[in-house]
């Protein structure tokens, strides 16, 4: 008998614990939701409640399942700037988000260059003038564990797991909001509401320093041997990734382990935002389960400090693209930028970079649905992180205008076709005009072959 009574208060008290109604937390007061696709609102209670959710004058009830989880697909709707309000409730609790628009949605995503925030720019004096628009919304995780080289606070712990990585809201633009969020998603998103009318919801998840290997599932590399190879054994001790990497992890984690605090972890080590397959399962675990309309993307500074990361990235970029394309189960426009320039007095080891921004061309006109920006005119000689993003963000923006929502706008400069040696002379053939900015021609370009010729 005293056990049947144990095991009774046992199940009440894990029923009180989980009782608690739950919505997903991409969802929140000033968010945009995408337009013209299925709307998946979903969340958590106790096995089998009745959950009642009320949206855009509809109500749908649910079940919850034994896993404890609840979710409901919306009929597509169009583009609103009207706000409207979701209500979540059981018999006991009621959650209210409001000020939500119909739109598009943009996800941020790579490392420091996408991050850079708006009040570093270039132009952010006369940027931050005009920032007010209640068509344009912004979410920005909380970066409990900026990975500089400081060790992680010990209260912060939680947030390696993935499930708690990427915790944030929703604010709208204006001129405090926007302070901290990413400059080029920034102009993207202005530009994009600007240009087309349309409420233009972004998610920064861009994560200083982040390899492409941490947004990438293990399960896309399976049969490379040469790739698989990175997400086995303990990856802070694994050859096959990025020294630099691992150094700043362990000047991150090595303090909480001296210390003996409980670091999350996994057959393949601690975890930590570098380490590979972390990012992808922090996005699949917070963001995966929403439409959006696509991806912009800045990265690769951590994938190319030598030529073998180089020539590893330009296997594992295509497969990040198609593991993206999968968690979404559709085509999603992909624009990235080319990486900028910079030199190497300064000792940072940017000597593969050609070759590497020379895979990127190429990824851009092999892989379907993607484009890409060049940066390099706006680089900066010493500087890993060029402060002027304005025109990066426009660029991005003038890409998804023209092949995203097929606005006619000039998106792409001139691309060679093909180059002739005759006589001690080289002809090249472009496939539009070449000319620089206002109208002025070239005074001069380097070519470099592979071929010896």
């Amino acid at each position: 008998m005293k056990k049947i009574c144990l095991l009774l208060l046992f199940n009440f008290l894990c029923q009180q614990l989980f009782a608690q109604l739950s919505l997903g937390k991409v969802f929140g007061n000033n968010m945009v939701l995408q337009r013209e696709q299925p709307i998946h609102f979903f969340g958590k209670s106790i096995p089998n409640d009745s959950i009642i959710i009320t949206f855009s004058q509809k109500m749908v009830s649910v079940i919850t399942k034994p896993d404890s989880t609840w979710d409901v697909y919306f009929e597509p709707k169009k583009a609103s700037k009207i706000e409207q309000s979701l209500e979540i409730r059981n018999k006991k609790e009621k959650i209210i988000v409001s000020n939500i628009l119909i739109g598009d949605v943009w996800l941020c995503a790579g490392q420091s260059n996408m991050e850079f925030p708006l009040k570093s720019d270039f132009d952010f004096k006369e940027t931050i003038k005009t920032t007010s628009n209640p068509n344009l919304r912004l979410f920005d995780y909380n970066k409990a564990l900026p990975t500089t080289n400081k060790p992680f606070q010990p209260n912060k712990v939680n947030f390696l797991n993935p499930q708690f990585f990427f915790d944030g809201e929703w604010t709208i633009s204006d001129s405090m909001s926007v302070i901290d969020f990413s400059a080029i998603g920034y102009y993207f998103g202005k530009n994009i509401a600007t240009k087309t009318d349309i409420p233009i919801g972004l998610i920064n998840l861009a994560v200083g320093g982040s390899p492409v290997e941490t947004w990438l599932n293990e399960e896309v590399t399976k049969g490379v041997d040469e790739l698989n190879k990175i997400y086995q054994g303990n990856w802070l001790q694994n050859q096959h990734l990025e020294a630099w990497c691992i150094m700043r992890a362990k000047q991150n984690l090595d303090s909480l382990i001296l210390q003996k605090i409980s670091i999350p972890k996994d057959k393949n080590g601690y975890n930590h935002p570098y380490k590979p397959a972390f990012l992808n399962k922090a996005v699949n675990e917070s963001f995966s389960k929403i439409a959006i309309k696509g991806i912009i993307w800045y990265q690769g500074e951590s994938n190319s400090l030598s030529k073998w990361r180089t020539e590893q990235y330009s296997r594992l970029f295509p497969l990040f693209i198609e593991n993206v394309r999968q968690i979404w189960g559709q085509n999603l426009p992909f624009y990235f930028c080319q990486l900028s320039s910079i030199s190497t007095k300064n000792g940072y080891k940017s000597e593969n970079w050609g070759y590497f921004r020379d895979n990127q061309r190429i990824f851009a006109n092999t892989i379907s649905n993607v484009g890409m920006v060049v940066t390099s005119d706006v680089g900066h000689i010493t500087d890993v992180h060029p402060i002027k993003k304005k025109i990066v963000g426009e660029r991005l923006a003038n890409l998804a205008l023209n092949k995203t929502y097929n606005l006619k706008i000039a998106c792409e400069g001139p691309k060679p076709l093909k180059m002739i040696k005759k006589k001690g002379k080289v002809k090249l053939f472009f496939d539009s005009k070449l000319q620089i900015s206002e109208g002025l021609t070239p005074k001069g370009f380097q070519i470099e072959s592979t071929n010896g010729v």
